[in-house]
C-alpha cells in the first residue's frame, strides 16, 4: 500500500465519520458538503430517495430536523474497490431517535453501501445507500438533554 492509498482510505474513512457526526450535531452545511452536486442518498424499499444535493440536503433535514433528537453511530467502515478516484464503501450503523412529545421514536440497524468519488481533489459521496436490518418505531424513554441551538 503506497502512501497516496493511505491517504485516500483515511480521507474517505473521515468523510463518512464526518457525516455521521454533521448528522448528530444537525450540522446541515457540513452534512451537504459531504455530497456531490448530483449525488443520491437512498432507503432500500423506496420510501425515501434524494436526487441531488439539494434534495439530499433538504431530505435529511426533513427527516432528522423532526427528531427531538437524534445519535447515529457508524461502526467497521470497510473501503473496497479503491481506485484513483472512486471507491465503494460499506459501514454499519446504529442509530436513536425521539419524535417531539414522545410521539414515537427509532431504533435502527442497518447497513450503508456507498459509492464515494474523489472530485476536484475532494472525496464525496455519489451515492448513499440505506438497507435497514431492524428498526423499532416505539419512543426511547429517559429525557433529551441536548440543547441544539447552544452545542458547540
Amino acid at each position: 500500500m503506497d502512501i497516496q492509498e493511505v491517504s485516500d482510505r483515511l480521507a474517505i474513512r473521515e468523510l463518512v465519520e464526518r457525516y455521521t457526526l454533521s448528522i448528530v450535531r444537525r450540522d446541515w452545511d457540513t452534512m451537504a458538503a459531504c455530497f456531490h452536486e448530483n449525488a443520491r442518498w437512498h432507503l432500500a424499499g423506496g420510501s425515501y430517495d434524494f436526487q441531488g444535493l439539494a434534495a439530499v440536503r433538504e431530505g435529511l433535514i426533513g427527516i432528522v430536523g423532526g427528531m427531538e433528537f437524534l445519535v447515529q453511530m457508524t461502526h467497521g467502515v470497510n473501503i473496497d474497490e479503491l481506485t484513483a478516484d472512486r471507491a465503494k464503501v460499506t459501514s454499519l450503523i446504529n442509530e436513536v431517535a425521539r419524535r417531539p412529545g414522545a410521539e414515537g421514536g427509532v431504533f435502527a440497524l442497518g447497513i450503508y453501501y456507498d459509492t464515494v468519488t474523489k472530485v476536484g481533489g475532494r472525496w464525496g459521496f455519489e451515492e448513499r445507500y440505506f438497507q435497514m436490518h431492524y428498526i423499532d418505531t416505539a419512543a426511547p424513554p429517559g429525557a433529551k438533554v441536548i440543547d441544539y441551538a447552544s452545542q458547540p
